[in-house]
């Protein structure tokens, strides 16, 4: 390689002996099988969910950055009144 095409990079002489990996055909194909087939499973499980738990998700999407905030709030009041009542002294 010139040193053009490197770019100037000093590891690319030491990179050049590693072997690049080849994925083999079959295994592919067995791998997007099983994520297919995964995938399918989650899709009519949650399709099976019912009405009630979409619910309780929305619900729940709208609640928990409410509570967080809440503790937030309540955590920085505890804090700045620490620090009040240690500066009043």
């Amino acid at each position: 390689m010139e040193d053009s095409e490197t770019n100037g990079c000093l590891l690319v002489p030491e990179l050049e002996p590693l072997s690049t990996l080849e994925v083999e055909p079959a295994s592919t194909a067995r791998t997007r099988a099983r994520c297919h087939a995964l995938l399918a499973r989650q899709r009519r499980r949650s399709a099976g969910a019912g009405k009630a738990v979409g619910v309780i998700g929305v619900a729940w999407r709208f609640l928990e950055p409410a509570l967080v905030s809440a503790l937030v709030v309540f955590y920085l009041g505890g804090a700045i009144e620490k620090v009040l009542l240690v500066y009043s002294r």
